[in-house]
């Protein structure tokens, strides 16, 4: 009988215990904001630091599940031929967590200008406005970032 009552007791307690959701928005927007540090420091590492071992990048019709050594060639090749003169957002992240806070995705709208150099290596700057989606998921309390959909005009 004692172990039923402690079950059930363990379990109402389990039942109340609800996530900080702000707290967790917080954590969130925090991650949004190193991203954006780790593209003006040019910082590849910084940058895959979020990333899960098994991450999902959607663009131009097609899913790529681009390994982490893939992944920091590209990016590392990105951050070599462009300096980030704006990296902004247009409006707030959108922040959706689920009810246990153990998957979220944000919702961003940002506006890029890139300075790079075109092929006669003439500097320009290249602007592009991006929405995209993150998919993030806890792994051992922390968040990290498992997909990233995205489309630019």
């Amino acid at each position: 009988m004692k172990y039923f009552f402690t079950m059930v007791m363990l379990t109402a307690m389990s039942c109340s215990l609800k996530p900080d959701l702000q707290a967790e928005k917080q954590k969130l927007l925090s991650l949004h904001e190193k991203a954006r540090t780790a593209h003006f420091d040019k910082n590849v590492t910084g940058f895959l630091t979020e990333q899960a071992d098994d991450f999902m990048n959607i663009q131009n019709g097609d899913i790529k599940r681009p390994t982490r050594d893939e992944r920091e060639k590209r990016i590392q090749a990105y951050f070599d031929r462009v300096k980030f003169e704006t990296w902004d957002d247009v409006e707030p992240p959108v922040i959706v967590i689920s009810d246990d806070a153990t998957l979220a995705n944000t919702f961003v709208k940002k506006l890029v200008v890139l300075k790079l150099k075109d092929d006669s290596g003439k500097p320009i700057l290249d602007t592009t406005h991006f929405a995209w989606t993150t998919t993030y998921k806890k792994f051992d309390g922390n968040w990290q970032l498992i997909a990233v959909t995205s489309t630019r005009k």
